[in-house]
């Protein structure tokens, strides 16, 4: 019987030698609509022919006009919008599920401001700040948010996703942002606000 040496032969023939790459891209599997839901404060969203915002449909993709109504005594002080796949966490795999944008009240007029386009990426749901004529934040109490404190520590729990702004009575942030279940905080001693609710840190 006859051997034969097997014989090497180089690969050129692949991706990298030919020039090319590999990138890796998200694709967006979406409805033609999204919906938008408004937390409600002492400020309404409505559409521009006066109706209501909360629960509205609309189309994916489509840049969307809002319209803010303070209730009587108040102000508005611009909106928080979290928008994408808001029943999914922040981040799955690395890749990020929603966005929070904070749109203050400089860039509305006469109580409009138009969303981007890029912005209605999935579900949407808006949040107006307030404040009230006299320039004064006034203390509210969320039931969706379950305060605790204990010796220099502040435990807020979000028993729904909601926008929290801890702050001291400087009006020092100390966080502000989208939370989810539940956050501890290191805080010295004194009192703080928890959106506008009072807390007493011992």
């Amino acid at each position: 019987m006859q051997k034969y040496k097997k014989k090497f032969i180089p690969v050129t023939n692949n991706i990298i030698s030919n020039g090319g790459g590999i990138a890796d891209a998200l694709i967006n599997i979406h409805k033609p609509t999204v919906n938008v839901k408004v937390i409600k404060t002492n400020v309404d969203v409505l559409k521009t022919d006066n109706t209501s915002m909360d629960n509205s449909e609309v189309p994916f993709g489509a840049a969307l006009e809002i319209v803010l109504k303070p209730g009587d005594g108040y102000k508005h002080n611009g909106v928080v919008i979290k928008h994408g796949y808001l029943t999914n966490p922040e981040f799955i795999h690395s890749n990020r599920q929603w966005r929070l944008d904070s749109i203050p009240a400089t860039q509305f007029v006469d109580n409009k401001f138009t969303i981007p386009a890029a912005s209605i990426d999935g579900d949407v749901e808006i949040k107006p700040d307030f404040i009230s004529l006299s320039g004064i934040n006034v203390p509210t109490f969320d039931p969706n948010l379950i305060i605790k404190t204990q010796k220099g520590m502040l435990n807020v729990t979000a028993l729904l996703p909601a926008a929290v702004k801890v702050s001291d009575l400087t009006g020092r942030t100390y966080y502000q942002g989208y939370l989810t279940g539940i956050r501890s905080f290191k805080l010295h001693s004194g009192l703080y606000f928890v959106n506008r609710q009072k807390v007493l840190v011992p």
